[in-house]
């Protein structure tokens, strides 16, 4: 199945109003915070911001926090970028961060001796008041509305991989031990661990469980479904907060795809469903074949047709080609019924009918991967796109016809961005500048920076991944 241009009907993006200055202020639980980080996550998933204090946090909220108008686009060592023209050619000009009080949450840690401490995340807006085209959460916020417009709401469950290393080396925590949930493994980390985990869960990340996965170092956090814009909001604060905390206990989170050669990956796989606006599962239908609806058909058959443009969104960098193809990651764009060797993975246990997409991964900005699968499921939708039949693909298998790919992912960063620049229901529905600001930083950042490397043994080609990745994602 061939990446999409056109389709039939496009769905045209939501414009998502300004926050009303009054209404942000009626919430007093600002008042309860002695100082209180505001943030806006750029177009790579970090973080960028300033702590206000004391009386500045009032004013702050309702001015705005001004901020460089490249904020969401500079490059993995705050590079401005120049193959931008909008930014490298424009005269310096500003924007201002508005909060979302909605998303106000206390920074736990960081809550000591009767002091209390916040972050909160923002949007960021031109001089006119207007959205800044490349803000993601702006963009994914932009899809949420739009879905609820065609009637439905999206509920997401997030199972984020990332590694833990002794501070400023890679020795992974608990020793080098392939294993996958063993307790005993990290035995003796057990008590950091659940400081970390009880640091997530009062600073507000909907935490369900944690597990030790079967890299050395590597912990899964699986979090409680969340409605519209809120599970990308934890999962954006979650990243930030682990390194914080694994900070304070001499070890560096790393959220990099694949930091070694040798070694296995870390993932991000997307558990998600559609609910009407009444709050019944859109995904489930009694009399359906396998209880799927045929809503559910046409939201995966919208996510294959656009599933190697996605690619480039779920899989930000060059590391992240070096998981897919591989052992449970997806190499062909098929789905099929509780099946980890599929791209989409359909779970049909009694009414709780969802889907999980395993491309995506650990190094993914999760408001682009949540605006990006909605602007592909919608097209499905609106457009009634016939669901292609389930396929089981078993990549292990010699001599069977099981194991060859009929619709392979793209095996390079290039060749994904190739498909996204050619994805014209995509750039519609995110915006074609923001399409074009990201291809352009990818390129500039990413494949120029290291086009020499991608060419080299693994054990250059790592070194050069590591280090620009390792600690900058």
């Amino acid at each position: 199945m061939p990446t999409t241009t056109t389709t039939s009907q496009v769905v045209t993006p939501v414009e998502t109003p300004f926050y009303d200055v009054e209404k942000r202020l009626d919430d007093e639980s600002i008042d309860d915070y002695d100082a209180v980080l505001f943030t806006v996550c750029d177009v790579f998933g970090r973080p960028r911001g300033k702590f206000a204090v004391g009386s500045g946090v009032k004013k702050f909220v309702k001015e705005g926090m001004e901020m460089p108008n490249t904020t969401c686009v500079l490059g993995f060592n705050s590079e401005v970028p120049k193959t931008v023209l909008r930014y490298s050619q424009a005269k310096a000009s500003t924007c201002r961060m508005f909060p979302d009080l909605s998303s106000l949450r206390p920074l736990s840690w960081l809550c000591k001796e009767g002091r209390k401490v916040g972050q909160v995340l923002c949007d960021l807006y031109d001089s006119s008041k207007k959205p800044d085209p490349s803000s993601p959460r702006e963009i994914a916020k932009r899809q949420v509305a739009a879905l609820e417009k065609i009637g439905f709401q999206i509920m997401s469950a997030h199972e984020t991989e990332f590694m833990m290393f002794h501070k400023g080396t890679l020795n992974p925590m608990g020793g080098n031990i392939h294993e996958i949930v063993n307790m005993y493994r990290l035995d003796g980390e057990l008590s950091f661990l659940y400081d970390v985990m009880l640091g997530l869960l009062n600073s507000g990340i909907p935490v369900e469980t944690q597990m030790e996965e079967f890299q050395p170092g590597q912990v899964e956090y699986s979090l409680q479904p969340q409605y519209g814009i809120k599970m990308a909001d934890c999962v954006h604060r979650m990243r930030y907060i682990a390194k914080a905390i694994g900070d304070t206990g001499g070890f560096d989170s790393v959220f990099m795809t694949r930091p070694h050669a040798e070694n296995q990956s870390n993932g991000y796989h997307l558990n998600h469903s559609l609910w009407t606006l009444d709050g019944k599962n859109a995904f489930y239908d009694p009399d359906g074949d396998h209880k799927c609806s045929e809503i559910l058909r046409h939201w995966v058959a919208g996510l294959l047709l656009h599933g190697h443009a996605l690619l480039a969104l779920f899989n930000p960098t060059t590391n992240c080609y070096e998981r897919l193809h591989g052992f449970f990651s997806p190499s062909d764009n098929v789905w099929n019924y509780d099946d980890r060797n599929a791209r989409l993975r359909v779970k049909t246990k009694g009414k709780n009918v969802h889907i999980e997409d395993r491309s995506p991964s650990s190094a993914c900005n999760p408001y682009l991967v949540l605006a990006g699968l909605i602007a592909a499921g919608m097209d499905g939708i609106v457009n009634k796109l016939e669901c292609p039949a389930p396929r089981e693909f078993r990549p292990l298998v010699e001599g069977d016809a099981r194991g060859k790919p009929e619709n392979p992912l793209p095996k390079t960063f290039d060749e994904a961005l190739n498909a996204l620049e050619k994805d014209t229901v995509l750039k519609t529905a995110l915006g074609k500048e923001f399409i074009e600001d990201y291809i352009a930083l990818c390129k500039e950042f990413q494949l120029e920076k290291l086009k020499d490397s991608l060419v080299k043994e693994p054990s250059e080609r790592f070194e050069a991944a590591r280090a620009l990745f390792l600690y900058n994602l």
